[in-house]
């Protein structure tokens, strides 16, 4: 079962190494960056989650009534990293009020969107399917997601976003900006060097031996002897030899076309079943299995060797995490990339792990 749980344990390159972007507890910038995306060309071609409407005009500004909503300054000018054709969650937090949706402004735009989440729950629970993550709070939207969909190549770095919750009564609140830093590679043909579909093969960390994840592990072998052709458990060194649990797993690395990653993750355990085999005919039950898929968006930049990969689960992902993997080998079917691991409280950069692993092109 070691190899099993190994892909558990690699599920997110080391969980450490990611960094959650919304919940992040970074220090927020103090100083707002130069836009560098045009932002009247990307509020027309980003959607925004819920049935937002784009609204041409001027924002709204807050309401002077002491029982308008408020939102939490602390996260006034986070930054959240972003990928073309991908999504930007982000969870405000509402220090008081009710919530029944916002305002939000990609700053420069001449227009802004108004997100109601009356609307975007109806359609929700009429279609039931995917409409940008809102989180069903049985009416209390408290706590509810803005969702960005990203248009494709976009040019530039970065870009701001305003927004503002409203009541039912339209009383409105602060507003709290965002920063939106797009990871991109300058060269746009990088990503399709990569595209295709990667087994994890093995790992290892820091210079530690290299451990297969991708075959069959079998263990607690027991001897077993024939009694009226069913198997008895026995001490005789001579007798059959056989494995009680057997565990097998995969983890593949998809990269897309448009910036698609997804990691699809299975395994499963067996075990022999004494009462059901025969000396003949080895019987094994599946004990537990599992298949995962996560989905992203991903960008390779060749001249600095880094895949940076975002988790955002097509917009309804809670826990956002961006992880860079930097690439040490790369041919046409294989390549070894690796993540480093600081722990809490060390010094700068002082480096406590890396993470490797050794793909092979399927």
């Amino acid at each position: 079962m070691k190899k099993v749980l190994l892909l558990s344990a690699i599920a997110c390159m080391a969980l450490y190494a990611c960094k959650k972007d919304s919940t992040s507890t970074s220090t927020p910038l103090t100083e707002t960056p130069a836009d560098t995306i045009d932002p009247i060309a990307l509020s027309a071609g980003a959607k925004v989650g819920y049935g937002a409407i784009n609204v041409k005009g001027t924002f709204p500004l807050a309401s002077s009534d002491a029982n308008a909503p408020v939102l939490d300054t602390l996260y006034n000018g986070r930054v959240y990293d972003a990928i073309s054709n991908r999504y930007i969650v982000i969870y405000p937090r509402v220090s008081a009020g009710y919530l029944a949706g916002y305002y939000l402004k990609i700053n420069g735009a001449d227009s802004y969107f108004k997100i109601d989440y009356k609307t975007g729950y109806g359609l929700r629970k009429a279609q039931q399917k995917n409409l940008f993550g809102l989180r069903d709070n049985n009416g209390d939207n408290s706590d509810s997601s803005i969702v960005i969909k990203l248009p494709d190549h976009l040019k530039g770095d970065t870009f701001s976003i305003s927004y503002a919750a409203y009541d039912t009564l339209n009383r409105i609140s602060n507003t709290i900006t965002a920063i939106v830093n797009v990871i991109a590679s300058a060269d746009s043909t990088d990503n399709s060097k990569i595209i295709g579909d990667w087994q994890v093969s093995r790992t290892k960390y820091n210079n530690d031996d290299w451990q297969i994840i991708s075959l069959t592990d079998s263990s607690n072998y027991n001897y077993y002897t024939c009694s009226k052709n069913m198997l008895q458990t026995s001490e005789d060194s001579t007798d059959l030899h056989l494995p009680d649990n057997i565990g097998s797993g995969s983890f593949i690395f998809s990269f897309g076309t448009m910036n698609l990653f997804a990691s699809a993750q299975s395994y499963k355990n067996i075990q022999l079943n004494h009462e059901t085999s025969s000396c003949s005919n080895f019987v094994y039950d599946i004990v537990n299995s599992g298949d995962y898929l996560t989905k992203g968006g991903y960008s390779y930049n060749a001249a600095t060797k880094t895949i940076t990969v975002i988790q955002d689960e097509d917009g309804t992902g809670s826990y956002i995490t961006t992880l860079p993997l930097k690439v040490k080998e790369f041919t046409s079917s294989k390549m070894v990339v690796y993540t480093t691991y600081m722990s809490e409280g060390a010094s700068h950069d002082e480096i406590n792990q890396i993470t490797y692993l050794e793909l092979l092109k399927k």
